[in-house]
């Protein structure tokens, strides 16, 4: 189980519930990829692997940094 807190929980649950009809079309598989949303210019929190996109709720999300990807080189300014 992923655990975080946020600050912004209006916006987690509205990727919650925008991920929610497409998992129950079959479109989210839990290991099929993640779902994401910027909560900051500098924050966001996405989807763990392997959970249950239909029942997602805002504590399944995790909280990342950014930065951390600039600096892994995997995306570029």
């Amino acid at each position: 189980m992923c655990q975080e807190t946020h600050d912004h929980s209006e916006h987690l649950d509205e990727l919650c519930r925008a991920i929610a009809p497409l998992a129950a079309r079959g479109l989210t598989p839990a290991t099929g990829g993640n779902c994401s949303v910027r909560t900051t210019p500098d924050e966001f929190s996405i989807t763990c692997s392997g959970v249950d996109k239909a029942a997602l709720t805002p504590k399944e999300l995790v909280k990342q940094r950014m930065e951390k990807y600039f600096e892994m080189g995997v995306y570029q300014e």
